[in-house]
């Protein structure tokens, strides 16, 4: 018999467990459609905007990059912005996507096989544009690489929903420098002065609007969020084992054992 109440506990409480999952699922996709829906539709038709504005010929906005170790990518001229979506109905991921180009090639030397492979890797995960021929000596040990870089960067920027965390995740790619970084940003923060920040950085107007403080305040607040969530949905769960140790059909022998009447 105990083996069997046992059985029938595991079951009631998975049940439980199933509810507790199942309203989690319920708030989150209430937040989503509520709080972060319409951010991301007022985020594309911004950046749609943007992208019609900054498209015209007369709209010139110079970039320069410098890459560690290989020199300088200067007056590169972005063009060819390119907005897309996952979906325009449930929109859960916005791609902004332009390069910056001109004319030319950046050739280097970089010295050492570690070097080199890091370098290729690099330049490939950044998606440059290059040619490149390996060295070597009478061993046919590699001792480096003549690089042939075109002058060409690609940019992004990626808006993606964070439905676990009730925020909304933007990935920046190339704009500054090379590589990626990542910001974390609550619905209530994407507003009409956000939007009008953002595209002035993007023409590079406003190159200071990412700052180190920006992200950090969204992300105590994300953490404080986080948190909140957390707590509740601990007390959820105390309060759904309770719930079921309170309706689970008493087992006399156990309970008699237990309270010692």
């Amino acid at each position: 018999m105990g083996s069997l109440d046992e059985s029938k506990r595991q079951l009631y409480q998975r049940q439980i467990m199933s509810q507790a999952a199942e309203k989690r699922t319920d708030h989150l996709n209430l937040v989503y459609r509520e709080r972060i829906l319409p951010k991301m539709e007022f985020i594309y038709s911004g950046l749609g905007e943007l992208c019609e504005s900054l498209n015209q010929p007369e709209n010139v906005i110079v970039a320069n990059y410098f890459i560690e170790g290989l020199g300088r990518l200067e007056n590169l001229v972005q063009s060819d912005y390119q907005l897309s979506a996952d979906s325009l109905i449930e929109t859960n991921e916005i791609f902004l996507n332009y390069r910056c180009l001109s004319e030319g090639e950046l050739n280097v030397y970089v010295e050492g096989k570690k070097n080199v492979d890091m370098y290729i890797e690099m330049l490939k995960e950044n998606k440059l544009k290059f040619k490149g021929k390996i060295v070597k000596d009478d061993t046919d040990f590699v001792t480096g690489a003549k690089f042939i870089i075109s002058r060409y960067v690609p940019v992004s920027f990626n808006f993606k929903v964070d439905e676990q965390n009730g925020s909304i995740e933007l990935r920046i790619r190339n704009y500054d420098n090379l590589g990626e970084a990542c910001l974390q940003f609550s619905p209530e923060s994407i507003t009409e002065d956000f939007m009008k920040n953002l595209a002035e950085y993007i023409a590079r107007k406003n190159k200071g609007f990412f700052s180190l403080d920006l992200p950090e305040i969204e992300r105590r607040r994300i953490r404080a969020k986080v948190l909140y969530e957390q707590q509740q949905r601990a007390a959820e769960l105390e309060a759904a084992d309770k719930m079921g140790a309170d309706n689970e059909p008493r087992k006399k022998g156990f309970f008699t054992r237990l309270i010692g009447r």
